[in-house]
């Protein structure tokens, strides 16, 4: 029968979970395009021993704690009975920035010593910065694959606003991304005063900046090979300002999730989610938003997935045409129309259609170690994968090489009035903003933001009542925002609850149910 872990006696919990069976079992999976098999014993979930050859699922299933000998401090007792200002190495890694500021403020006025000084305010000048930039909340201990991506934007600030270099060239490509609105006031002041001795350059979708820049420049029209065009600044901003035509159902039903922990700062926290809308969460960056949605909801909601902007599994032959799952449908329409083997035109690892010098990836690695390996397009095949002969069999005078160099905007002219399937797979892409994408284009070249509307779109027929999305409108202008937001809500009128983390202004519109996390002594505790 089955039953859920939480079902299980304790015993049979902790047997999936450290166990090893004493029976082998035979595991088939697929490997580079043809069925493999492996037997080996059962091992559990938590010993991190691989199955399957280079695959652990163990780090699915338990998260980091403090060490309870150091409390977080990476040093050992013997360190804590030296002490400077009453603290000891230790605890100055552990102690919040905020904090700090004063002890170093008084050591500044405390100590003779002249390269010790110089030292000292160094670091006072960085942790003064690091708080005006509202990272206060931070300690030096902090790893940083546990920072966000909003506070490790504005941690590479600290050091460029810190910089005493004057007369230069400096590039802050969408320093706004990931920022709430207060946070970004800071960073807007903190960039216009460092524009005052220096040339500044700001790649961004808004006109946050058009007042006070010497010079706007617009490219466009369109994105891909449709951009990289001067186009008239005015124009462009009148083109993406807010259509207000959209508005948010009313909440019918609520669902509270309670939250009493100590990890990640998580303590007597009700975050109330309305069932079947957009509900969307807010706040400052690094408060735990993120945290909500990967680590607490898939404990609390059995029907439930994430999507972050994290990059696509795969392997080296993935490109966008596999990732939207159109390879096959493509492969399989010029089978049909020539009467071939289903793996005839296919340019997967091991089929007859694959490049035999590249092997399917339209690449090859030139260099003995991985990490100083390069990568060039393969002259044979011109970096789509496929093999020569298939160039003599053409539709309309297109090879399916061809295709797969077209962006997702002309192939669907291509398939317009051939296939139904196709098109209606292209038109949610065409949804997502993502036209300008070649339809062969590698998973590795996508952008965070590509990565995660390509997931979106991988889940339209998930099973998963709830959806938490992570940022989906993140290096978007206003017009793709609105695009992205009527899709989810396309999807909400599916029965689904979608929860999305956001910062822009004014998207607010579109949710039925928003949620302000905020950071109380140091704790999340008030929504």
């Amino acid at each position: 029968t089955k039953k859920r872990l939480k079902e299980l006696s304790l015993e049979q919990q902790k047997s999936i979970q450290y166990g090893e069976s004493e029976k082998k079992y035979t595991i088939k999976y697929k490997k580079s395009g043809y069925i493999a098999s492996r037997t080996t014993r059962y091992h559990g979930i938590m010993t991190n021993k691989e199955m399957l050859l280079k695959h652990s699922p163990s780090e699915r299933y338990f998260t980091d704690s403090l060490c309870p000998e150091c409390g977080g401090k990476k040093y050992n007792s013997e360190h804590d009975k030296y002490k400077v200002a009453g603290l000891s190495l230790g605890e100055i890694m552990i102690t919040p920035l905020s904090k700090l500021a004063e002890v170093f403020d008084r050591l500044e006025n405390e100590i003779d010593d002249l390269q010790l000084t110089f030292s000292v305010r160094k670091i006072s000048q960085f942790i003064k910065k690091a708080c005006e930039l509202k990272l206060g909340h931070l300690f030096l201990n902090r790893s940083i694959p546990t920072v966000s991506g909003g506070e490790l934007q504005r941690l590479r600030m600290v050091q460029v606003f810190n910089s005493q270099l004057s007369n230069l060239l400096i590039v802050l490509d969408e320093p706004f991304a990931g920022l709430s609105n207060e946070e970004q006031k800071v960073i807007k002041k903190n960039i216009c005063e460092l524009a005052k001795t220096n040339s500044v350059v700001i790649v961004d979708h808004e006109n946050q900046f058009s007042n006070e820049a010497k010079n706007v420049i617009c490219l466009g029209p369109g994105g891909g090979s449709k951009g990289g065009y001067i186009i008239d600044s005015n124009e462009y901003f009148n083109s993406i300002q807010r259509k207000k035509g959209f508005e948010a159902p009313p909440v019918s039903n609520f669902t509270d999730v309670d939250i009493n922990s100590d990890i990640y700062g998580y303590k007597g926290v009700r975050v109330k989610i309305a069932l079947n809308r957009m509900n969307l969460i807010m706040g400052e960056s690094g408060i735990g938003k993120t945290t909500l949605l990967r680590e607490y909801f898939p404990q609390v909601f059995e029907s439930y997935i994430y999507i972050s902007q994290k990059p696509l599994l795969g392997n080296v032959n993935s490109s966008v045409a596999t990732s939207i799952e159109l390879a096959t449908k493509v492969f399989s329409f010029f089978v049909k129309k020539f009467n071939k083997d289903k793996n005839y035109f296919s340019n997967l690892t091991g089929n007859k259609g694959c490049c035999p010098r590249c092997g399917g990836t339209g690449r090859l690695e030139i260099g003995d170690r991985k990490e100083n390996a390069i990568q060039i397009e393969c002259k044979e095949c011109k970096g789509t994968g496929f093999s020569s002969h298939l160039s003599g069999y053409r539709l309309d005078g297109k090879s399916i090489a061809d295709l797969w160099n077209m962006t997702i905007d002309e192939v669907e002219d291509f398939f317009e009035d051939k296939d139904k399937k196709i098109i209606s797979i292209l038109g949610d892409v065409k949804s997502l903003k993502l036209c300008y994408l070649l339809l062969g284009q590698p998973v590795a070249t996508l952008s965070g933001g590509e990565n995660l509307r390509i997931k979106i779109l991988k889940n339209i027929s998930t099973s998963s009542q709830l959806i938490g999305i992570d940022e989906p409108f993140k290096g978007l202008n206003n017009t793709e925002r609105e695009s992205i937001a009527v899709f989810l809500d396309s999807l909400r009128k599916k029965d689904k609850t979608i929860i999305v983390i956001d910062h822009t202004k004014g998207m607010s519109d579109f949710f039925s149910n928003v949620i302000e996390v905020k950071r109380v002594n140091n704790y999340i505790v008030g929504i």
